[in-house]
């Protein structure tokens, strides 16, 4: 049977699990996904690349599950995004444990909107941290941004609930499938109509782990410009998604930051991460490329010419990434010396290797490297 190349990344994704970081170093070692499946259990086995349940796991699910899966998808109405189909978020393309695939529901759009917003909060906040949820939801649309949210009760609801009243534009990252009732309130919500997007990286009706928090966390704060926290209780997971926050270099805005005499105009004053450099971090981090990741139903070697690119990459590959391609060359370069050849900063020529390797577009090397 013909299985469709998001089913490979659905048996992927169910092998090893969501947020796993062997799906770079399963795809990479073998030159693609589809390699990876061919070389089969016995070679997974001899190179020691996975752990016997892993490949346990691999074994017990198959292609034809995740064709099963993305046909159940499908009849639901939800669409299924894998690497380099043009829709899967290029921002979630550098990270160490990129989903496989996304389930989407709603308008995929709102993916290529600048200007996200992240509003974490308690569960169980008060009345008073809940209206003001709500009206900075609401002054959303307003200052041109988009709502990103984790379709938690609580904070997040009130948030969603006045961005929605007010016409504006909502992202929702969600730790259990699209089909699951996490509960009855976010869930009305969840079906609302309006500019809405709901992403799961779990089958339709999957129900939330606590695993499955981190995993959601990790996809919220790569697309967030900014975090605002309110009525964020002491250990919570508000305050731990801060922090992670900080660390990523993603600004955050904490509630007692807000200026009453500004009112919510002091959360849309320009911000900046403390305490974290683009250019020392590319720096620090350029000896470990993030691997190969690509679509791997043909072989990269095959893949030298940006005029045979397939069709889909014409017209999802950002102008970075052409540029960058353009100058390759066999002979391995540094990303300082590839992105001065291809006019881009250091960081933009980072982003765009990275988006060359998750399609097999591109060779890493050792000492942070590139090279055809």
């Amino acid at each position: 049977m013909q299985y469709s190349p998001k089913a490979y990344w659905l048996w992927l994704q169910q092998g090893l699990g969501a947020a796993s970081r062997n799906v770079r170093k399963a795809v990479r070692a073998y030159g693609g996904l589809y390699h990876f499946f061919q070389a089969g259990a016995a070679q997974w086995e001899k190179d020691k690349i996975l752990s016997r349940e892993e490949i346990l796991r691999l074994k017990f699910y198959s292609p034809a599950y995740g064709q099963a899966l993305l046909e159940y998808g499908e009849k639901l109405g939800l669409f299924v995004t894998v690497p380099g189909d043009g829709v899967y978020p290029r921002q979630f393309h550098g990270l160490e444990n990129p989903p496989c695939a996304l389930f989407l529901e709603g308008d995929a759009s709102l993916l290529s909107r600048p200007g996200m917003v992240l509003i974490g909060g308690s569960r169980k906040a008060g009345k008073a941290d809940l209206l003001q949820a709500g009206r900075l939801g609401g002054s959303l649309p307003a200052n041109g941004k988009v709502l990103l949210e984790g379709g938690m009760a609580g904070i997040e609801q009130a948030a969603l609930e006045g961005a929605l009243e007010a016409g504006g534009e909502c992202i929702s990252i969600l730790a259990c499938g699209l089909c699951y009732p996490y509960s009855e309130e976010t869930l009305k919500l969840r079906h609302t109509g309006g500019k809405r997007l709901c992403i799961s990286e779990y089958p339709p009706d999957t129900p939330a782990f606590p695993q499955h928090f981190a995993a959601r966390n990790r996809l919220l704060l790569r697309l967030a410009e900014q975090l605002v926290v309110l009525g964020a209780e002491k250990g919570g997971g508000a305050l731990k998604l801060a922090k992670s926050a900080e660390k990523q270099g993603v600004p955050v805005l904490y509630q007692n930051e807000i200026s009453p005499e500004d009112g919510l105009q002091s959360v849309w004053k320009a911000r900046e991460p403390s305490g974290f450099d683009l250019e020392k971090t590319v720096k620090k981090d350029s000896g470990r490329g993030p691997g190969a990741f690509s679509e791997g139903l043909s072989s990269p070697s095959q893949q030298t010419n940006p005029e045979e690119f397939p069709d889909f990459l014409q017209t999802s590959l950002s102008q970075g990434a052409k540029k960058l391609y353009a100058v390759l060359e066999k002979e391995p370069l540094s990303i300082g010396e590839l992105a001065k050849a291809a006019d881009l900063s250091v960081s933009k020529g980072l982003a765009a290797a990275t988006e060359l390797e998750l399609l097999g577009l591109i060779r890493s090397f050792s000492g942070g490297r590139y090279g055809k």
